[in-house]
């Protein structure tokens, strides 16, 4: 298997050309969306365990008095 992978020559990076640019574009788009979009709700994630936290904590305090 090692013997067959080691005789292909190597082709190199393909270089994005004509109507295959448009996809690729198109792609790239997408995944920074999505990547924007899961930072958001990250950021809201955060926010949200932040805000629990301070409740149980607030909670916690209140009764030891």
């Amino acid at each position: 298997m090692a013997e067959k992978i080691l005789k292909k020559k190597w082709k190199g990076t393909k270089v994005k050309r004509g109507s295959g640019l448009v996809g690729y574009e198109r792609r790239k788009a997408i995944k920074a969306d999505r990547k924007r979009q899961a930072e958001e709700d990250r950021e809201i994630l955060d926010e949200m365990k932040r805000n629990k936290r301070e409740y149980h904590e607030k909670k916690k305090s209140g009764k030891k008095k």
